[in-house]
């Protein structure tokens, strides 16, 4: 599954399998919820993943940004089609859909597009795991998160739009030669937020991935993440304890640069609707004043 995700190309004719690919995925990443964490009870599925190699993995992680920042459009009736298949073959593919519908999603909850989708197998294949899951135990309980090579993927991609950072390493970015876009990727992460999954995203990416950083408190348009950040802050008692450390871990990681405070006392706003004691006119959403 991980080298039908790295290696194919995402068309029409390709949208549901990618779909399937990542469902079945998720399930197979998950079986240790349903264990203690110290268990030692066996997790064959999730060891497999986690002893991919680096190369797979930043392919694999390349491949799911891409997806997560593009947000490709359903081909009609892809769904109904897959359903329409009366064979065997057919009902396999459809199983782990069945499977993570029934165990993670509400009954009343939107259907979820494939960036959505990219973004959970993201997230599963970076967390930390118990150690008893990873090849090498003694050193995973020590720290040692080099041994999760999807998590050591996300924090070495470089810009690909970066010509200082192109001329001084040829080969491409980072420890693995992997480049993207920050532009569209902080553009993406922007217009998701505050979704919970998109916060821890963007938590990953300012704590481990120091390129990512820089280009995130060097934009002028400091509203971009900080307006959707600050949002759910107005409305805290809504908030789980670990959705607040999250969104305030990620404010003070970028209101502790002096230019990104500078850029976001010059943003000027006209208005903040989702204030409600007062009117806000032409205020700035500088997260120190």
């Amino acid at each position: 599954m991980l080298s039908f995700l790295a290696g194919c190309e995402l068309t029409d004719a390709s949208y549901t399998l990618h779909m399937e690919a990542m469902a079945a995925l998720l399930v197979c990443m998950s079986t240790q919820m349903f264990c203690e964490l110290s268990s030692a009870a066996p997790q064959p599925l999730a060891a497999a993943v986690l002893r991919s190699e680096a190369g797979i993995a930043r392919r694999v992680v390349a491949r799911l940004l891409q997806h997560y920042m593009r947000r490709p459009a359903p081909p009609k009736e892809a769904l109904g089609l897959l359903r329409a298949i009366s064979s065997a073959a057919g009902f396999v593919l459809y199983l782990p859909w069945q499977v993570f519908s029934y165990f993670f999603r509400a009954a009343d909850a939107p259907p979820l597009e494939l960036a959505d989708r990219a973004l959970h197998v993201l997230l599963v294949l970076t967390q930390h795991l118990p150690p008893t899951l990873l090849a090498d135990g003694a050193a995973a309980a020590a720290g040692d998160e080099g041994s999760n090579e999807f998590l050591k993927a996300l924090r070495s991609f470089g810009d690909e739009e970066s010509r200082a950072d192109a001329a001084s390493d040829p080969e491409g970015g980072g420890v693995g030669g992997h480049r993207l876009s920050f532009r569209e990727l902080h553009n993406a992460v922007g217009a998701a937020l505050p979704g919970e999954a998109s916060v821890l995203l963007l938590y990953l990416l300012l704590h481990g991935n120091r390129d990512f950083l820089d280009y995130c408190i060097t934009r002028t348009d400091a509203d971009a993440l900080l307006l959707p950040l600050l949002r759910p802050l107005y409305e805290v008692r809504t908030l789980r304890p670990n959705q607040l450390y999250m969104l305030l871990i990620a404010i003070l990681m970028l209101s502790q640069d002096e230019g990104f405070i500078a850029a976001a006392q010059s943003t000027a706003l006209p208005s903040v609707p989702w204030y409600k004691e007062r009117l806000l006119h032409d205020i700035n959403p500088n997260p120190n004043p």
